[in-house]
């Protein structure tokens, strides 16, 4: 399973990503909202996004917004990350389902 991971907060994504990568997961993650966009335009294999709701970045882009927007990816599901977890507790999550 391919994840796009797009959280702004440091110690969030870290803990998301180590969490992803634990249970092996292929992880992309890039810098912005503009270069996710770009990801997920051109990649056919990506399965999940975990983003937060509003990712502010330079470009001022929404990526939820835009990915819901966009017939042709609009379909992939999408996991809003805002609170801190700690990685047991997302590792529980994630075998539990819960999203």
């Amino acid at each position: 399973m391919k994840i796009l991971v797009l959280v702004r907060d440091g110690d969030i994504r870290h803990t998301v990503i180590s969490a992803l990568q634990t249970e092996k997961f292929e992880v992309l993650q890039p810098d912005s909202a503009k270069k996710a966009i770009a990801t997920l335009e051109t990649d056919p294999d990506i399965d999940l996004l975990i983003a937060e709701p509003c990712s502010p970045s330079d470009e001022k882009t929404c990526i939820v917004s835009y990915l819901k927007s966009s017939p042709r990816i609009s379909w992939i599901p999408v996991v809003a990350v805002k609170a801190e977890l700690d990685s047991d507790t997302l590792h529980m999550c994630l075998k539990l389902g819960v999203n």
